[in-house]
């Protein structure tokens, strides 16, 4: 359906149910939200619900929850915001949900009830707030209209003409969809509720490391040579860095309060950031004895992050990296989820109060899939270009602490932000430091080993820090690598202070300094040699350390003499102009700086600019430039085809794609979804954290899917409704059955009836026959099914039994003593874990006794007539070749019982008994699982990984 069509009748519809002040009736009838001028896909979630209420007390929603909903449990309360409580209650969904929502109404606990929102793995929360952007100022006549659409306008923001509004009928998604197409209104959308996360790595101390290695060190390495910057600039009160932090400061420090010279609580609005008691320990605080007793710890983050930008060289504790640079401080509380809005309006009362560099430290917590909201896009556009003087402000995030790609950030993912890792004392990657693509460099930070100490920064003053004095020895996670960069920015702006963001941006990673992951045996810690995945590449970018750890001394020098003109202000010493910044012609990207690129603009002519992005990248619309076209949902939501291309693994898919097989007559090509979908179920690598039965007791990593879509889900899987209960780590969801009620969006689950499509047995893995054009084991009696792949003794005729290898495959195979006991060229040999022989390819591997490129032949066995010189295929063999009797079973080998008779057409019937299956395996002839096999299901390896066989045809 045309978006225009579509608009038109979703407007119809409005209109339909709007009458004065009324809306529409529920926001449980939305799956998706406006965001500016787009609407983004999201569904009301089964596990949250958002209540109209101070956290009540949990007695109280326990008692009533035994009424509505016996057996239910109440997993999670969180406080979002000041008359916001958002309860986690698994296994209810989302009608249930609902119920429960009443309930809470009718007896006091709430005023009132919202879904929770889920996109992807993600939450957010939507209530009665939202934002109107006005094209002029406001007017009576223009208040009236949003009245009779049940929109009361609350108070202005610091956007021009944008107000903050409340839904008269409780439906912020239903009064901005009503809202943004009325007449002199810009754009409308709900305010999101956005938790976030500080980038804090909880990670041991070691309090023997005293000293800021992180400045200047002892052997050269692991430090930024903040001594040689120094010898140019310590900073200068005009260049102001905003440090925007999850949790407030310790305002009267010694070392922060002669630099501070503005700043705010956003979460609270008050003019001051003053760090506040929480009633969690605040990322290992200590307790503070002038904090209430249900409050008892002191926020301390802010302190810490502070300090390492701008602490002062008084001589009492440490120092920052710009130590005569200016300090605006501001607070957003960890405990409550930000408003979209007030987070917009934050960014921007900074850039209005003279703000060049703002860092931060935090990230989105179960919420990172939710853009941007349009507020917060069209003030970073501004505030990146226009602010300070023209200049703009330089945007600074920690990459986050997940071991992991950091694109789903959608801070991070956005154009002008420059995005911070973590290095190490030994110049190495930090363990926990997520990476990828849109890391700018990295910078120090503690690290996961002995020899990698933590960062010495400022502390809460006394004894309510994470130490005692007002000095810690031991912070870390890309909260510290990021402020540490964010400081030599200051450094930088200090020493020419009329460079642009983008040109700091561009001279950070130019002068970055190329280090590599090889300090550690990374290889044998997590089986992955980044020393290779982190290699540079010929721009000089690594998804590790991106250009390299930022350097103090190379980027002053190179601050006060660039040398170029890339991102300056256009003027008269730029020769060509690109969005408003210098872009000097080039030949080749050798001659551009970072991240730019000599690329042609709309003259054609070539010229260092960052790039566009392509029409045929991943992701993009559908074009006839793109390789291939997938299917995906788009903001509406819809299915829509985006640009792809062909792959052959995983590995040559982005974050946030898998290979999988979505024709045929083609290669697999990069699908939306996470690589591990389909993989054996493990908390710590299957990111979207929900686990789903296979029907023998294995549990695999699951995905969402769009049902009917071609690639879908990965081979072997299919798309279906499911039922899932909250575990204890994750989501744990079955395929739906008829009766049977599903609570969670489709997903990927197990397809038990598949088998790989093929032409000819080459097309085959894993032991199995191209047979009735599928890859299956040879079931055939007298044929050959040894080392084939199998799920129970049905898949392995009447002459071989299903068992467990020591590879963690489950196969066919039988007991032999000598190679004639064995059909077929299959030999007889040792196997580890078995007692006697057992039929394998041949080789010497007693661990892995089967080659997986070794298929298992049987002379004159054939599928066609032109399988057969006599041009005649019977029952499965050629004439001279019919089946032989078995060979014998030795007396050890217990297989399964058979009964064989014959269809109308002459084909051999067998039917085989299936063993118990009680999640243990015992090898033939023994009374005890073999040790290897007892190892297998304590390690919860899956009997049969059916689908990670991705290229299969």
């Amino acid at each position: 359906m045309p978006a225009r069509l579509h608009r038109a009748l979703r407007l119809a519809a409005l209109a339909s149910l709007l009458g004065p002040a009324a809306a529409i009736a529920s926001p449980y009838d939305w799956h998706a939200y406006p965001n500016g001028p787009r609407l983004v896909a999201a569904e009301p979630s089964p596990l949250w619900l958002l209540l109209d209420a101070e956290r009540p007390p949990a007695a109280a929603l326990e008692a009533l929850l035994s009424k509505v909903a016996p057996g239910a449990v109440l997993a999670a309360v969180k406080d979002l915001h000041p008359h916001r409580t958002a309860i986690a209650v698994p296994g209810l969904g989302v009608d249930g949900l609902r119920r429960l929502g009443e309930a809470l109404v009718n007896a006091g606990v709430a005023a009132r009830y919202w879904p929770g929102f889920a996109r992807g793995e993600a939450r957010g929360f939507f209530d009665d707030a939202l934002v109107v952007a006005l094209e002029a100022p406001r007017t009576p006549a223009l208040e009236a209209a949003l009245k009779t659409r049940g929109i009361a306008l609350a108070g202005a923001t610091p956007l021009p003409h944008t107000f903050k509004a409340i839904a008269l009928d409780g439906d912020a998604i239903g009064a901005a969809l009503a809202a943004r197409d009325l007449p002199g209104v810009a754009w409308a959308e709900p305010d999101l509720l956005r938790e976030v996360v500080a980038h804090q790595a909880a990670l041991p101390a070691e309090p023997e490391q005293g000293e800021q290695w992180h400045l200047d060190s002892d052997d050269g390495k692991g430090d930024i040579e903040a001594s040689a910057a120094w010898q140019v600039t310590t900073g200068r009160p005009e260049v102001i860095v905003g440090v925007f932090e999850v949790g407030g400061f310790d305002l009267a420090h010694p070392d922060l309060a002669p630099g501070r010279v503005g700043g705010f609580d956003w979460a609270d609005g008050d003019a001051e950031a003053a760090a506040e008691c929480t009633p969690g320990s605040y990322l290992e605080s200590r307790r503070d004895a002038t904090c209430p007793s249900g409050s008892p710890y002191r926020e301390s983050h802010g302190t810490a992050v502070a300090g390492l930008v701008g602490a002062r060289n008084n001589d009492l504790n440490g120092v920052g990296v710009c130590p005569d640079c200016s300090l605006y401080l501001v607070r957003m509380s960890a405990r409550e989820a930000l408003r979209s809005i007030n987070a917009a309006g934050a960014f921007q009362r900074a850039a209005d109060e003279g703000v060049a560099v703002i860092n931060n430290s935090w990230g989105p917590a179960e919420n990172a899939t939710f853009p941007l909201s349009y507020a917060e896009r069209t003030v970073f556009d501004t505030l990146t270009r226009d602010a300070n003087g023209g200049r703009g402000v330089l945007l600074m995030f920690s990459a986050g602490n997940v071991f992991q790609p950091a694109d789903d950030n959608p801070y991070n993912a956005y154009r002008h932000s420059m995005v911070i890792a973590a290095s190490t004392r030994v110049d190495d990657i930090a363990c926990y430091s997520s990476h990828g693509k849109l890391v700018d460099i990295a910078s120090p930070s503690q690290g996961c080993f002995r020899d990698e100490p933590g960062i010495a920064t400022t502390d809460v003053s006394g004894d309510a820090g994470y130490s005692l004095g007002g000095f810690t020895l031991a912070f870390g996670g890309t909260s510290a690598a990021a402020p540490i960069a964010a400081g030599v920015a200051g450094l930088v702006l200090s020493a020419n202070p009329d460079l642009t963001a983008q040109q700091v941006r561009l001279i950070l990673q130019q002068s970055a300094v190329k280090i590599t992951a090889d300090a550690h045996n990374w290889q044998n810690l997590i089986g992955r040699d980044l020393a290779t995945e982190f290699a540079y590449d010929a721009h000089g970018f690594s998804l590790g350390f991106g250009y390299g750890k930022v350097n103090a001394r190379a980027a002053v020098a190179l601050a006060a003499d660039p040398g170029h003109l890339v991102g300056a202000p256009c003027g008269a010493g730029c020769a060509r102009c690109i969005e408003d910044r210098c872009a000097p012609d080039c030949t080749a990207d050798a001659d551009c700086p970072g991240v730019s690129r000599c690329i042609a603009g709309p003259d054609g002519a070539l010229s260092c600019q960052i790039a566009p992005v392509p029409p045929d990248a991943i992701g993009e619309p559908c074009a006839d430039a793109c390789d291939v076209c997938v299917s995906t949902y788009d903001t509406e939501p819809r299915v829509v085809r985006i640009c792809s291309t062909f792959c052959e693994a995983d590995a040559d898919c982005p974050f946030g794609f898998d290979c999988r097989l979505v024709d045929p007559q083609q290669p697999p090509a990069c699908v939306r979804g996470h690589q591990d979908c389909g993989a054996p179920f493990d908390a710590e690598t299957c990111l979207a954290g929900v686990r789903v039965e296979d029907g023998e007791g294995n549990f695999l990593c699951s995905c969402r899917c769009i049902a009917g879509s071609a690639g879908a889900c990965p081979t072997g899987m299919k798309c279906a409704d499911v039922s899932c209960l909250q575990a204890r780590d994750g989501l744990r969801c079955t395929e739906a059955t008829a009766g049977q009620s599903a609570n969670e969006a489709p997903r990927c689950v197990p397809d038990l009836d598949w088998h790989a499509a093929c032409e000819a047995d080459a097309d085959c893995t894993d032991g199995q026959r191209c047979l009735d054009a599928r890859c299956q084991p040879d079931r055939l009696a007298g044929a050959c099914p040894a080392c084939a792949v199998c799920d129970g003794p049905e898949d392995c005729g009447p002459d071989h039994t299903c068992i467990a290898f020591p590879d963690n495959t489950w196969r066919c195979t039988r007991a032999c003593e000598t190679d004639a006991d064995c059909a077929g060229d299959a030999v007889c040999r040792d196997v580890a874990g078995q007692d006697g022989g057992r039929c394998a390819s041949p080789g010497d591997d007693r661990l892995a006794p089967c080659a997986a490129d070794w298929t298992c032949t049987t002379p004159g066995r054939c599928q066609t007539d032109a399988d057969c010189a006599e041009g005649t295929c019977t029952a499965g063999f050629c004439p001279g070749f019919e089946p032989q009797p078995d060979a014998g079973t030795p007396a050890s080998d217990a297989g399964p019982s058979t009964d064989a008779g014959t269809d109308p057409d002459g084909s051999v019937v067998v039917t085989a008994s299936k063993p118990k299956d009680d999640g243990c395996a015992t090898a033939p002839g023994s009374s005890a699982p073999a040790p290897w096999a007892a190892l297998v299901v304590l390690l919860g390896l899956r009997r049969r990984r059916r689908a990670r066989r991705v290229g299969a045809p």
